[in-house]
């Protein structure tokens, strides 16, 4: 996800440009941390439903919350869902899913399936400004084959 900052075409424009990001999972914090290291006017929220994920961030990999970056411990499908629900949603230029579904009989799926159900992409649309971005870390074949969210995130 990092990588795909060098394909913009002018980057150093984002210096100075406030973005507002959504990161649910946090693992070891290194996509949170990055953004808000070497983009100043940033402003991370990060998800992640494992307490100790965060410990094993802050512990290991020099992970520290910040005035402009915040972790919160909840399901990212009920965070998502409560902040699309209040009256006043907050917007945020990016929402990024690198989470993996905790159940063993899927193997690995990233996002989770219920991730990419089209109810609950029209709640990740409706958090997202108008005309902004919305990245997946990976995706599963099947997901990349029919793209559920170009019909909702184009």
């Amino acid at each position: 996800m990092i990588a795909g900052l060098a394909l913009l075409r002018n980057p150093e424009l984002l210096l100075e440009t406030p973005l507002a990001l959504l990161v649910v999972g946090l693992g070891g914090g290194s996509l949170p941390l990055f953004v808000h290291d070497h983009f100043p006017k940033s402003c991370i929220d990060a998800v992640e439903i494992d307490p100790s994920m965060l410990e094993v961030a802050t512990q290991w990999f020099g992970f520290s919350q910040s005035e402009r970056m915040k972790v919160h411990i909840a399901d990212g499908l009920d965070y998502i869902t409560s902040l699309a629900g209040r009256e006043a949603p907050p917007h945020y230029n990016v929402v990024t899913f690198d989470a993996d579904s905790k159940n063993p009989t899927l193997g690995m799926s990233c996002p989770p399936p219920a991730f990419v159900d089209q109810p609950f992409l029209q709640k990740v649309k409706s958090i997202l400004t108008p005309k902004e971005a919305f990245c997946s870390a990976s995706l599963s074949a099947e997901m990349r084959v029919n793209l559920p969210w170009r019909r909702i995130i184009p």
